[in-house]
């Protein structure tokens, strides 16, 4: 998906002139309002594509993890982990988000994102990668040591038996964290 396919797709089905403004989780990292790096799972093209002309109105855009761990926050220090296409990841402490890249740490033979990704679920069975994902969380746990610990994005629906210290999140606290964007 490169920004020329993503806005022409979106014109097709909607008309911005009925928005004020718009809120993008975008999966790179983000630095004021921009997109520093061309993201893994999309095509290329986004580091200077100017979204604010492309959509005609104000656009605030944060990374994707980061935009469902704010609509998530429920007070105190919060470690999130989005589980999908890869590993998302965000710490939020006092209602500040730090954006993390967690998933592209070292991690025995391969990154993290390796083994909490979905093409290893698929590929090793739903129980070998739960069990990954709960080593995985528990290790981020003892390092960071939140108040708790969100999984979110579109794999939490997998797993089955979360510790204590952890909630279950969901995609649509993205929403959420889109809206409280615009209220700070």
């Amino acid at each position: 998906m490169t920004p020329q396919k993503f806005i022409h797709e979106l014109n097709e089905n909607l008309s911005f002139s009925h928005y004020a403004g718009v809120s993008i989780g975008f999966p790179s990292p983000i630095i004021e309002n921009r997109i520093m790096k061309e993201p893994a799972n999309l095509g290329y093209g986004w580091v200077n594509f100017d979204l604010e002309s492309a959509f005609n109105c104000p656009v605030k855009i944060i990374n994707d993890a980061a935009m469902q761990a704010t609509g998530s926050y429920d007070g105190g220090k919060m470690l999130f982990l989005g589980l999908g296409t890869g590993l998302g990841s965000s710490l939020v402490v006092n209602n500040e988000v730090i954006s993390l890249e967690l998933g592209h740490l070292n991690y025995l033979d391969h990154n993290y994102e390796y083994f909490t990704c979905d093409a290893y679920r698929q590929k090793n069975g739903n129980k070998n990668w739960e069990d990954e994902v709960l080593n995985i969380t528990d290790d981020f746990y003892q390092v960071f040591m939140p108040d708790y610990i969100v999984l979110g994005g579109g794999n939490v629906v997998r797993l089955n038996n979360l510790p204590e210290y952890v909630r279950r999140g969901g995609n649509d606290k993205a929403f959420i964290g889109g809206m409280k964007m615009w209220n700070e």
